[in-house]
């Protein structure tokens, strides 16, 4: 007969397996939830401790994360995969010190010597140990010397002339993962011991991270003290200024970077900004020209082009280059409250409004009884299809539109619009359908509950690519939940 205690230990293995489907599905936030449902049951279940630390780890969530594990190595310290995500996980937060000691432990249990010490190497790096961390990454080269990762941290430790040097490197790595106060200090430390260009340059743009952007404009003048023409540090120097709406400064900024590299993307940009916050859309025309020959796969450069053709009087070709502003990043909330503004000047508050939500959700001050609501109905899609072909686009620009009107329309939730441009595609300029158009369309129907036209859209898209890797995944997921 079943005991209480045998059914309990059965459900929350139950609840494991679960959350591992979950996780490998690629659905942490459930996965989390599982694993804590388990815990809630089993509270010192390693397995589920270790499970809860992988989810939060792949949602970004490393603090958290060291908790869990860290309960996980005390309950059960031999277990080296445990030490192991300790360890990642404590590097990915810049402890090194904590990264060490969980290594070290995994060493001690059997890890891989190269892995092993690559990993101490690493963890060496983030407590500021650079001689350290290259015996170790030297190690790891001698255990492996094929070892990509080995080669790389080696050579890369090895070029580091002095320990000012290094500061720098290492505020940089933090500034990477958001830690703006930890690498700005490194910086100052590393000015402690040496005045440097990186230093005062790198610095100064932690300030900006940080919202101070005066003491940044004070970094990037030392910064240019010691290199009087170096584009980053004027260009920078230049965005610092146009906050603060020194316009004329940041202009003559930009003139410097373009003076020196005619072609360089962040002049022409701030130099065409300058221009068009002045009225001035024919000048910045032919800087925007530039620009997208230099730079058409950056979303600034759209934006942009969308103003100067806002400004001449041109909006539904000011539409056409913000969409694909969005379908080049649809996560860039820059992108959105700039669509937001383009929309609100058109008159279409609908649209507006919902790219307004969009960039609060991106950013993280959504109000999630607003999230989705529109100040209106949205045009159909037959309306706004026919002023696309007033326009007399090329087919091939016409595909182009109607893909990043998919794209964005997608992003909005807007489903059924973006299908319909995607199927206008297919339908009417079949020439120009394409592997990840197919794809796009089959994912937009799984989202719509249209299981057989999705598998037939990611049929389609192998048709068109047959060594489509992620065409054939979706397909076999598609299998997955038929069974």
């Amino acid at each position: 007969m079943e005991t209480e205690a045998t059914s309990s230990e059965s459900d929350v293995q139950i609840l494991l397996e679960i959350a591992e489907s979950l996780l490998g599905d690629g659905d942490p936030e459930a996965a989390l939830q599982a694993f804590t449902n388990a815990l809630t049951a089993e509270p010192r279940n390693v397995e589920a401790l270790v499970g809860k630390g992988r989810a939060l780890m792949t949602l970004d969530r490393d603090e958290q994360a060291i908790r869990f594990l860290e309960l996980a190595t005390n309950i059960q310290p031999d277990l080296a995969s445990s030490w192991m995500l300790l360890g990642t996980a404590a590097l990915a937060t810049g402890n090194g010190e904590l990264a060490a000691r969980a290594f070290s432990r995994s060493q001690r249990l059997g890890v891989a010597p190269a892995e092993s010490y690559l990993n101490m190497a690493r963890a060496a790096y983030f407590a500021l140990d650079l001689e350290k961390a290259r015996d170790y990454a030297q190690l790891a080269l001698t255990e492996a010397p094929e070892n990509g990762d080995a080669v790389a941290w080696s050579e890369a430790l090895g070029q580091l002339p002095d320990r000012a040097a290094f500061l720098v490197d290492v505020g940089r790595a933090h500034c990477r993962r958001g830690r703006f106060e930890t690498g700005l200090g490194l910086f100052v430390q590393s000015l402690e011991d040496a005045d440097s260009f990186a230093a005062h340059l790198y610095g100064g743009r932690a300030l900006v991270a940080l919202q101070r952007p005066v003491e940044a404009g004070a970094e990037f003048r030392k910064a240019l003290a010691l290199q009087p023409d170096n584009p980053e540090a004027l260009n920078d120097l230049a965005e610092v200024q146009l906050q603060a709406g020194e316009d004329a400064q940041a202009g003559e900024a930009f003139d410097r970077v373009l003076a020196a590299e005619p072609h360089n993307a962040d002049g022409l940009a701030g130099k065409a900004r300058v221009l068009l916050r002045a009225g001035d859309a024919n000048a910045a025309a032919s800087l925007l020209k530039e620009l997208i020959a230099a730079a058409p796969n950056k979303p600034d450069t759209w934006l942009l082009e969308a103003w100067r053709l806002k400004a001449a009087g041109r909006g539904r070709r000011a539409r056409l280059a913000m969409e694909r502003a969005i379908a080049l990043d649809t996560l860039f909330p820059p992108s959105w409250m700039e669509a937001a503004a383009l929309f609100d000047g058109m008159g279409d508050a609908s649209i507006a409004g919902l790219c307004r939500h969009k960039a609060m959700y991106l950013t993280g001050e959504d109000d999630t009884a607003e999230r989705g609501k529109s100040e209106g109905v949205l045009r159909d899609v037959e309306t706004e299809s026919a002023e696309l072909d007033e326009l007399e686009l090329q087919p091939e620009e016409l595909a182009a539109a109607w893909s990043n009107r998919a794209a964005f329309y997608a992003a909005l939730g807007e489903l059924e619009c973006a299908l319909k441009y995607l199927d206008m595609i297919s339908q009417r300029l079949p020439q120009f359908e394409t592997e990840a158009l197919a794809r796009h369309r089959g994912s937009i129907l799984l989202k719509l509950n249209n299981i057989s036209g999705s598998r037939a859209a990611f049929e389609r898209a192998l048709e068109l690519d047959p060594n489509s890797e992620q065409a054939l995944l979706a397909l076999q997921r598609l299998d997955a939940f038929s069974v």
